[in-house]
């Protein structure tokens, strides 16, 4: 558009006046965030994604420096901890940032600079809140949003302190941080159009970050899967190079609901989490998760870098529509093109949003600093120095050591005040050991949050076998699990049915076995497995002209594959499995006389090798919540 209007300016200009067309415009600003670690104000390129953009503000600062009209620097800090030591921390991250940019850009006026201090941002909070599942949210936000004095305490007593947990799990990490704007001066009289090199799409995974990819509505991990093998092996390599600890961040693609994107984020964090501790050696508590579900982000990535479709503007406004609720957005993609236009999105652009996303990290030295003592510079001369010129020298050197004391005097203050404020909480509150938060030298590693209660194990399954049913043979099975793997399993049967003509057919059978599932995520009692069980009972069968009845023994190897009916999380199963074994009985013979009775005639053994097992069962788990 900016084109069009001046090639039709252009010609009205030059018939009007001689004088060198001029052309303003601003630039859109250009924004980069860095994050920090408990308590630390250097910036740390280890955190992601400060080495990314580390990178890109040297080259912006580089390039552009001459024309940024002013740079907008928010620095803020998490709500835990005391009030004072949020402030402090947040004024220094502000500062430091500052001097080392206009340090290692001289060029950068003082004037450029607007800093906003945030002590505890409790917006950040809010905005967490807005984008959680959690059943405290509401709670939570109403708490945040009344902006009361004792607000920390009422979220540390929200719903047993799980939603403070939570909070400090999972969103106060990223509330500790520095966001600079850095806003550009209008650029005048052009004598030519400058050429522009299209920008190469965004990738959606940074640098620096192992993908691993999976299937959709999947949280199982297939190694030779998008590529996977060939990321668990750097992973694997850069854990040997030294890596000691791992950062994940799971994602999910944006189709279905919300709540159920985030549980496959969740199982698939904790997938990767329990395989990469198991891989490496890297114990499951230095291993942290993020979980971040659905990925709008990357989806907008993904659809600028390769959706041509005819309503591509449409989608691209669409998701990148801020006002809209993901399932807003949803909605409105599913009507484009008939649903045609969703369904090619699933397929393309969706795929590389369900992924988790794994950094290796490795902890660095803290550096030993000698103490700074004042150097006093001896002046250089060609003669013996004046009295005078060596009175000032030493006055120079007393000053700078009472510049030194007085700073060490100010730290002995600040250090004491910390204390008579942690006594003064101490005997505030003398029926209750008060929590003091003090920011730790080091990033302190989030717990695994665990999500168990949608795979939690069932506490038992009670079955019917359907070709027993179709046979009226009534039958019952209870398979307990005692693992993610093995189970026990008990069945019987039992029938006992005349018929027309003196016919009978009666069983009572027994056996009892075990179950080996080889699935290791996911629900349970799913997948193909194997079994092996033990039986017997005894028989009468009564037909029309003979009749057999008597004791019977059977072993039984088989498998077979359970099925889930409906969806990951229904506790109803379909099992067909078989198996074969030796079968043995013990039996009396009986003919039908010629007046209809039935007379002994002898008794036999006999052992062959037949199926002993078929099974098309129903089965209903039953579990806790």
């Amino acid at each position: 558009m900016r084109l069009f209007r001046l090639f039709v300016a252009l010609p009205l200009a030059f018939s009007l006046s001689a004088q060198p067309v001029q052309v303003s415009t601003a630039p859109a600003p250009d924004e980069v965030s860095f994050r920090y670690r408990i308590g630390k104000v250097e910036v740390d390129p280890r955190l992601n994604p400060n080495a990314e953009n580390l990178a890109k503000l040297e080259t912006i600062l580089a390039e552009r420096s001459a024309n940024i009209q002013r740079i907008e620097l928010r620095a803020s800090s998490s709500p835990d901890g005391p009030y004072a030591a949020n402030a402090r921390v947040a004024h220094e991250r502000a500062e430091w940032l500052k001097q080392s940019l206009s340090e290692r850009f001289p060029s950068l006026p003082a004037s450029v600079w607007q800093v906003e201090e945030v002590p505890e941002d409790w917006d950040g909070v809010a905005d967490y809140l807005r984008r959680s599942t959690e059943p405290y949210k509401n709670e939570a936000a109403q708490i945040v949003r009344n902006a009361s004095p004792n607000r920390k305490e009422l979220l540390q007593d929200l719903y047993a302190g799980e939603a403070w947990d939570d909070l400090y799990k999972y969103a106060f990490p990223w509330l500790r941080s520095v966001k600079l704007r850095i806003y550009y001066s209008e650029i005048g009289e052009r004598q030519e159009q400058p050429v522009v090199t299209p920008a190469a799409p965004e990738k959606i995974v940074p640098e620096g970050a192992y993908a691993i990819y999976f299937n959709r509505s999947s949280s199982a991990l297939q190694q030779e899967y998008a590529g996977n093998a060939g990321e668990i092996d750097h992973i694997r390599r850069a854990v040997a190079a030294g890596a000691d600890s791992l950062a994940i961040v799971s994602y999910a693609s944006p189709e279905g609901t919300e709540a159920v994107n985030m549980s496959f984020s969740k199982r698939r964090s904790a997938t990767m989490r329990d395989f990469l501790s198991k891989q490496t050696g890297i114990p499951v508590n230095m291993i942290s998760t993020l979980d971040l579900g659905e990925d709008w982000e990357g989806f907008a990535k993904a659809v600028k870098a390769t959706y041509d479709g005819a309503d591509r503007e449409e989608v691209l406004r669409i998701v990148q529509d801020g006002t809209m609720l993901p399932s807003a957005k949803e909605s409105a993609l599913k009507k484009l093109d008939g649903g045609r236009t969703w369904q090619s999105l699933i397929q393309n652009q969706m795929a590389d949003l369900r992924r988790v996303e794994v950094l290796a990290l490795k902890a660095a030295p803290k550096p030993v600093v000698a103490p700074q003592e004042p150097v006093v510079e001896e002046p250089v001369i060609e003669e013996a120095p004046e009295e005078e010129v060596v009175e000032e020298a030493v006055e120079e050197a007393v000053e700078e050591v009472e510049e030194v004391v007085e700073v060490e005097e100010v730290v002995e203050e600040q250090i004491e005040e910390a204390a008579e404020e942690v006594e003064e909480e101490l005997e505030e509150e003398p029926e209750e050991e008060p929590v003091v938060e003090v920011p730790e030298p080091e990033e302190i590693k989030p717990e695994v949050k665990l999500e168990v209660g949608e795979f939690v194990k069932p506490l038992f399954g009670v079955s019917t076998n359907l070709l027993y049913d179709a046979l009226t043979a009534f039958n019952v099975g209870l398979e307990v699990p005692v693992s993610r793997h093995w189970t026990i399993i008990a069945d019987a049967v039992y029938n006992d049915m005349p018929f027309s003509g003196g016919r009978k057919n009666s069983l009572m059978l027994g056996d009892l076995g075990a179950a080996y599932y080889f699935n290791d995520n996911g629900p349970y009692m799913k997948g193909w497995l194997v079994s092996a069980s033990v039986g017997g009972g005894k028989y009468d069968l009564v037909g029309a002209k003979k009749g057999w009845s008597g004791n019977i023994y059977y072993l039984t190897l088989g498998g077979g594959y359970s099925f889930v009916l409906g969806s990951s999380l229904s506790p109803w199963r379909l099992k067909l499995a078989g198996g074969i074994g030796p079968i043995h009985t013990a039996f009396d013979l009986s003919e039908r006389n010629s007046q209809g009775d039935m007379v002994y005639k002898m008794s036999n053994t006999f052992t062959w090798q037949l199926p002993s097992n078929l099974q098309a069962s129903i089965i209903y788990l039953f579990r806790t919540k």
